[in-house]
C-alpha cells in the first residue's frame, strides 16, 4: 500500500514479485478512512500512473470499490483531479468487451 501510495515504481514491483496481492483490500489512514481500498485505489487518487500500470499489468481489480465511498480507482482518479490515472483507467473500460464507463 505505501508503495503505490508514495509512487514508488519499484518498491511495488519488488513486492509484487515476491508475492504481493495487487488487490489485495486494507484500511488507510486509520478506522472510518479509506476502508476496503486496494493498491490501485490509493496509486489512482495519488496519480502515480507508472504504478497504476503496474498493478494492472499484474492482475488488479480494476472493478474494485471500496468500502467507505464504494468508488473504483477510476473513480477516485476522477475525484482527486488526476487526469492521466483517470483517462487511462477509463480507456481500459472503453476497450473492454461490453463495458461502459467506470464510476
Amino acid at each position: 500500500m505505501w508503495a503505490a501510495a508514495l509512487g514508488r515504481l519499484e518498491a511495488a514491483r519488488r513486492l509484487l514479485d515476491h508475492g504481493a496481492e495487487p488487490s489485495r483490500r486494507s484500511t488507510w489512514g486509520g478506522p472510518t478512512h479509506d476502508e476496503g481500498v486496494t493498491a490501485l485505489h490509493l496509486a489512482s487518487q495519488n496519480g502515480h500512473l507508472a504504478v497504476a500500470e503496474l498493478l494492472v499489468s499484474r492482475g488488479a481489480d480494476l472493478e474494485a470499490k471500496d468500502d467507505l465511498y464504494h468508488s473504483t480507482p477510476h473513480g477516485w482518479a476522477s475525484h482527486s483531479g488526476r487526469a492521466s490515472v483517470r483517462d487511462y483507467l477509463g480507456g481500459l473500460a472503453a476497450n473492454a468487451p461490453g463495458e461502459g464507463t467506470r464510476s
